[in-house]
């Protein structure tokens, strides 16, 4: 450190001898060469000692000049120093104070305050220091004393309310992507509104928060803790929440879209008019769950329990149900067009009034539709799955399409047994098969 000090010795404002004397140097060659280019080509300079004894002080003047100015700034810089370690001192002895208040039951919440505006000194610090880690490890420190009060939170509302604004401060301040929020317990907060795009909260404990209108769009959040978290209308577009636990979460209108959820627990979830269009739901749980008019358009539900899910009205347009587990869910009136249904199964499953056009389905899956009344569209249905029309002759069929596959698969014998709701669409079925085959 002695060796550094002198190599620099010169450029913090003190003077330097050589520095010094080289200006002095520079200064009589300066009134030499003027002196003689003043004689030679008659420049007309002032030719008086007071000119030129000027002239010859000026170089050295102006480095006293910028010796004394670097002199002034050096001492400025010092003197913050030094006040800065008298802050940090005394901010150092209120943290002791806060720490205690806060662990002692009567003088909780005004621990909190104190615990919350020394947060505050600490950011107001770190704005004009370089050394910016020091205080991000003060401040990540006082962060995790306050969060883990998790049971205050949930009877002092003004802790609750207290510790919510922090994590808001942390975000809108940037200072969070500076340490691992997945250290601290962010559950049972009011987060409304947060923003946590690509954040890295894999894992993280959120259970029970409310993080409604929120943007998770293209958060990690796998292995993700937020059962009975309330998410209505937040974005989680793209967000990675495999394996996460969202049984009990409230995520009506919320935006899935793309969301990456195999393996899953929406269990209980409610998911009333979400959009999960081209999510990944591979081997989810949702039993229970509440899809009602939800976007389920080309989404992976392969392997996935639906147990006594509500899908009514919800889209499964071109969705991959294979091998799902459909038992007493509700799909009425659901659309499953063009959806793949190839041994899915199905107990006392409801399709009443679900749309089947040239769904993809297996003999199994075409019994249990068999016993509703159902839109279907055969066109393509048969030829796709190769069934016969004797699975069908205890259907009753609200809209059937007068096409050649129709009339190429019908029976004679089995036309008395049908019951359709719009007869005249089989007006030219019974015309060809009114008389019986020889």
């Amino acid at each position: 450190m002695k060796k550094e000090s002198k190599k620099n010795y010169g450029s913090n404002g003190i003077l330097k001898i050589p520095y010094f004397s080289l200006s002095i140097c520079i200064s009589i060659g300066l009134v030499v060469g003027v002196y003689f280019l003043n004689q030679e080509m008659k420049l007309g300079f002032d030719k008086s000692l007071t000119a030129y004894v000027a002239l010859l002080g000026a170089v050295p003047t102006v480095y006293l000049w910028i010796i004394k100015e670097r002199k002034k700034e050096e001492e400025l810089k010092n003197k913050s120093q030094e006040l800065r370690q008298v802050k940090i001192s005394e901010l150092n002895k209120v943290y002791v104070d806060a720490v205690s208040q806060f662990y002692n039951h009567e003088a909780f919440l005004a621990g909190a305050y104190s615990l919350n505006g020394l947060i505050d000194d600490w950011i107001n610090l770190s704005k004009d220091d370089e050394n910016k880690d020091y205080y991000y490890t003060r401040i990540q420190q006082i962060l995790g004393i306050i969060l883990s009060k998790t049971e205050e939170r949930e009877t002092i509302p003004l802790f609750k309310v207290l510790s919510s604004s922090i994590i808001f401060k942390m975000i809108d301040l940037k200072i969070a992507e500076k340490f691992d929020l997945r250290n601290f317990d962010l559950s049972n907060l009011n987060l409304e509104g947060i923003n946590f795009f690509g954040y890295d909260l894999h894992n993280i404990n959120f259970t029970e928060s409310n993080l409604s209108n929120a943007n998770l769009s293209e958060a990690i959040l796998y292995g993700a803790n937020l059962s009975k978290a309330i998410l209505s209308n937040a974005d989680l577009s793209e967000a990675i929440l495999s394996e996460a636990d969202l049984s009990g979460a409230i995520l009506s209108e919320a935006n899935l879209f793309r969301a990456i959820l195999p393996e899953a627990n929406l269990s209980e979830a409610d998911l009333f008019t979400a959009n999960l269009s081209e999510a990944i739901l591979t081997k989810a749980d949702l039993i229970d769950a509440d899809l009602y008019g939800a976007d389920l358009s080309k989404t992976d539900l392969s392997r996935a329990n639906l147990s006594k899910a509500i899908l009514s009205f919800v889209t499964l347009y071109r969705a991959n149900l294979s091998k799902a587990i459909l038992s007493e869910a509700i799909l009425s009136e659901a659309d499953l067009s063009e959806a793949n249904l190839s041994s899915v199964a199905m107990f006392d499953t409801k399709l009443d009034k679900a749309i089947f056009r040239n769904t993809k389905v297996d003999e199994k899956v075409l019994v249990t539709i068999s016993k509703f009344e159902i839109k279907l569209e055969l066109k393509g249905f048969l030829n796709n799955n190769g069934v016969t029309m004797r699975l069908l002759k205890n259907s009753k069929l609200l809209d059937i399409q007068n096409d050649q596959a129709f009339l190429e698969h019908l029976r004679k014998d089995y036309i008395s047994d049908m019951k359709f709701i719009k007869v005249e669409h089989l007006k030219l079925a019974y015309e060809k098969f009114s008389v019986k085959e020889s």
